[in-house]
């Protein structure tokens, strides 16, 4: 078992863990999501090779969607004419 900092709060990791597998604990997996270790952006298509140690800093980012009300109002529209 490891330690590491997970946006901000300790954690337990078995050691050796990947960045996908904690995405995967963190129910985070196939999510659109940024990943720091120790400040250095890991790569999408570095996340199986990315195996975490014992101490590292993550910082997982989950990309939430906004917009403006008008294009709400349109899309919502456009979802109950079902013309996607």
């Amino acid at each position: 078992m490891m330690q590491l900092v997970v946006n901000g709060q300790n954690r337990e990791a078995d050691s050796g863990m990947t960045v996908t597998h904690l995405l995967e604990i963190l129910d985070l997996l196939g999510r659109r999501v940024a990943v720091e270790v120790n400040g250095e952006i890991v790569p999408r298509s570095q996340y199986d090779l990315s195996q975490l140690q014992e101490g590292d800093r993550v910082e997982v980012v989950q990309a939430i969607g906004g917009g403006m009300a008008h294009l709400d109002r349109r899309c919502s529209w456009l979802n109950k004419q079902k013309r996607w």
